[in-house]
C-alpha cells in the first residue's frame, strides 16, 4: 500500500461553549491539517506517473474550502456549535472527499501536542 501525506497551515479562531476551562472563551489556534492519501497502485502515466496523486491537487482541494476556515471564527463559518478537534477533522474530511478520491483520512492538529484525525 503506498501513502502519501500533505500538512496545510492555517489560522483560526472558536469557542466551546460547554467547556469549563479557558477554551469555553473565544480563542485561537495556528491548525495543522494533515490530509492522507492511500493506493494500492501508482499512477503509470502523464503527468502523475509513479504518485498516488499530486500534493499540489491535495492543495487545490483545500483552496476550494479555505474561505471557510482561513482566518475565521469557526462556529460560525461552518455554522457548528460544538468545534472540537474531532468533530472539525471529520468537517474536512467531509468538505475535501469528493475532490479527493484516494483520500483515506484527515488529522487536525490544533496545537503541537493536540491533535484528532478522521478516517471513515
Amino acid at each position: 500500500m503506498y501513502r502519501i501525506e500533505k500538512d496545510i497551515t492555517f489560522e483560526a479562531a472558536h469557542i466551546l461553549p460547554n467547556h469549563q476551562g479557558l477554551c469555553g472563551r473565544l480563542h485561537g489556534h495556528s491548525y495543522t491539517l494533515t490530509v492522507i492519501c492511500e493506493s494500492e497502485e501508482l499512477e503509470k502515466s502523464g503527468k502523475e506517473a509513479g504518485m498516488i496523486v499530486d500534493t499540489d491537487q491535495i492543495y487545490a482541494a483545500y483552496l476550494k474550502i479555505r474561505h471557510l476556515v482561513d482566518h475565521q471564527v469557526l462556529n460560525e463559518s461552518l455554522g457548528m456549535e460544538h468545534t472540537t478537534v474531532e468533530a472539525l477533522s471529520k468537517w474536512f474530511y467531509e468538505a475535501l472527499e469528493d475532490y479527493l478520491p484516494f483520500m483515506v483520512e484527515v488529522v487536525l492538529h490544533e496545537t503541537a501536542k493536540e491533535r484528532a484525525s478522521y478516517r471513515p
